[in-house]
């Protein structure tokens, strides 16, 4: 905005050269108004945008400062100072030269009015001399009759004539008649005027009487003799008095300067500028305590100016000649400088910070944003990427170390990955190794399980066991989250659940005392889905509860797979104190039973479709005459055939168990 208003104000001082003078007086009123508002108004709106597009305006940290801005604003700050300084230099420097030469304008015309005044006299009496020799050198008849007639007509106190041979013939004061010029040391001065036609001596007094001042001139005459005059101060007063009138009217100092002459008293008597005000001392101006020849500030008729005196005296007395430039024109050059000089470097110093900021922005923010680009995709974990950002030695040297410390993190990686797979494979080994393998054979039922986990460790298990000769205890359950922190929750809950079932505590209790056991320390908040049978193995009853799992399938003999669905309680861990419920189901000999985690039913192909629970219903309804291996193992197969060539997100485990009662029918 400053910049802009900056290139207004010198336009103004372009268009008009002509009359430089007013366009300054433009400029001199307009810019500093003009300058500050445009500023003040494109950062108000700038100020405006940055509060629409973030919502509000807000100081950000330090730490969230992009090197764009801290660069920006030591830049600026640095231009700014250099601005300041180079311009209180410049405006420095152009006061001093304005003073100097108003200081010479003024003592050049405050001395120049003396030696006017001086010239009147000796032109005054040049004038007189030469009418007198021309009268005397026209007439008929030269004899003291025409000498006393032109000596009162021209109002000459005193005259003498000398012949060509020397010889006064003619002299106010008659003793002198007859006598060579030359007998008198006064006259003798005059032999000057043979060589030069005419000679003005300096104000001195009478050569008869020392009390009366006297001005004598001499004027060669057509015959070679010599006429000389002298005049008294009272003939000079008016013509002197005359003169300084005009001379002071008439002279002026530049445009609007002008002189002034004053009586000793102050009271002016002529002066440039036209007032009715009769004493400087009125007018705006003292004297007191100023010395001579010595520029003063005042303020003659309520206008600022710069003024100078001198005083002097005369035939007159004492007078003091005053020299009055006014501020406005006294100054205009120098203002003018420098003003034009402050916008040229404002201009400057727009451009010079326009390009080091741009020469830095593309030479190492642009660098250092390309680098982050690269840095952004490696941190993502694409270490393929390549940083090559070569403008420069030190950002090809930073584009070689980064790409050193991505192979190196490669290899580490690598080794660490390698590392990994082989503590989780042996995790892994472990999980499964503590799952029942071996089936037992009774008369009385059939029982066969699997888990194929994931790549990662999961906390899918199962278990069985016969709590003694007549029951069988069997669970499917499913901890929440993955990795090996499941996995030693899974050991955990499998453990505990297996503890209060051998001691001969009911489904609903087990699963009770088993979360509130779990609950304890379970900072992780992790929770396990479960569900659990107890089969009496004679009567065929089977009790069980459901802590949030998957509902089972039950196939009656004879019949097809269903749900099993019953109202589910919360999952273990979720909520200490909670009371679980007991279900009970009459079985009959050929009945059979399938438990499973959702990583059956939610097994996903390559078009995001869940293998779901219809799917499983259906086909375990084509299995249902096969063994309860081969009914695992065909459904896992099915499994494997939707999900192609999809990558297996979640463990997969599956429980069946046929009941036969005492006497084994299949």
């Amino acid at each position: 905005g400053v910049t802009t208003e900056v290139i207004h104000m010198l336009i103004v001082f372009f268009t008009n050269a002509d009359d430089l003078h007013q366009a300054f007086l433009v400029i001199l009123k307009c810019a500093v108004p003009m300058i500050v508002a445009n500023g003040l108004s494109v950062m108000l709106a700038l100020f405006l945008i940055t509060a629409i597009g973030r919502g509000k305006i807000r100081n950000a940290e330090k730490s969230e400062r992009t090197i764009t801005y801290a660069f920006q604003s030591a830049l600026l700050i640095c231009v700014l100072l250099a601005f300041f300084i180079t311009s209180g230099f410049t405006m420095a420097l152009q006061q001093r030269i304005a003073k100097e030469e108003i200081h010479n304008l003024l003592h050049l015309n405050v001395n120049a009015i003396p030696g006017a005044i001086d010239d009147v006299s000796v032109s005054t009496l040049l004038q007189y001399n030469m009418w007198i020799a021309q009268e005397i050198d026209v007439a008929e008849t030269v004899n003291d009759e025409l000498y006393i007639a032109l000596q009162e007509e021209y109002e000459v106190p005193e005259m003498y004539v000398v012949d060509a041979n020397g010889i006064i013939v003619f002299a106010t004061f008659k003793d002198m008649i007859g006598k060579h010029y030359t007998d008198y040391d006064q006259l003798k001065e005059f032999n000057v005027v043979y060589d030069k036609n005419e000679h003005i001596r300096e104000f001195e007094s009478s050569f008869h009487n020392a009390n009366v001042w006297m001005r004598y001139g001499g004027t060669v005459l057509a015959d070679g003799g010599i006429i000389i005059a002298g005049y008294d101060v009272s003939f000079l007063v008016e013509e002197i008095k005359q003169h300084i009138s005009t001379t002071a009217r008439n002279r002026y100092i530049g445009e609007t300067g002008y002189m002034m002459i004053t009586d000793g008293d102050g009271n002016i008597f002529s002066s440039g500028r036209a007032s009715d005000i009769t004493n400087i001392e009125q007018w705006g101006i003292s004297l007191d305590n100023v010395p001579e020849n010595t520029v003063f500030q005042a303020k003659p008729l309520n206008e600022k100016a710069y003024c100078m005196y001198k005083e002097e005296s005369n035939v007159n007395g004492k007078y003091y000649i005053i020299a009055v430039y006014p501020e406005t024109e006294a100054l205009f050059s120098q203002r003018s400088a420098v003003y034009l000089g402050i916008f040229m470097e404002i201009l400057v110093f727009a451009v010079l910070f326009t390009q080091i900021y741009f020469l830095i922005k593309k030479s190492i923010i642009k660098n250092i944003h390309d680098i982050n680009d690269s840095l952004e995709h490696i941190t993502s974990g694409n270490l393929e990427v390549k940083v090559e950002v070569r403008e420069n030695k030190e950002f090809a040297s930073l584009s070689d170390d980064i790409n050193a410390m991505v192979s190196a993190m490669k290899k580490y990686i690598e080794e660490a990955a390698s590392r990994i797979d082989k503590e989780l494979a042996f995790a892994k080994a472990i999980q499964i190794s503590s799952l029942p393998s071996v089936f037992p054979k009774k008369k009385e039922f059939e029982i066969y399980a699997l888990m194929r986990a994931a790549k990662e460790v999961g906390g899918d298990f199962y278990d069985f066991y016969l709590l003694d000769d007549n029951h069988l205890g069997f669970i499917m359950a499913d901890v929440s989250g993955k990795g090996i922190p499941a996995a030693m929750f899974m050991m955990t809950a499998k453990s505990i659940i297996k503890g209060y079932a051998e001691r001969g505590f009911k489904v609903d209790e087990i699963l009770e005392h088993a979360n509130n056991e779990l609950c304890e320390g379970n900072d992780a908040e992790m929770f396990v889905t479960a569900w659990m049978g107890i089969l009496d193995l004679k009567s065929g009853v089977l009790t069980y509860g459901n802590a949030g799992h998957n509902p089972p399938l039950l196939r009656r003999k004879d019949c097809s797979f269903e749900y099993l669905r019953n109202k589910a309680n919360l999952a273990l861990a979720f909520m200490d104190g909670v009371t679980y419920q007991k279900y009970e189901i009459q079985l009959t000999p050929g009945d059979s039973l399938y438990l499973y985690t959702d990583g059956v039913t939610e097994a996903t192909n390559a078009d995001v479709e869940l293998y779901g629970e219809e799917r499983l219903q259906k086909k375990l309804n084509e299995v249902m005459d096969n063994s309860v291996e081969e009914r695992c193992n065909r459904i896992l197969t099915d499994i494997d055939n939707f999900v192609g060539s999809a990558e297996q997100f979640d463990d997969i485990t599956m429980l069946a168990v046929n009941y036969y009662g005492e006497n084994k029918e299949k």
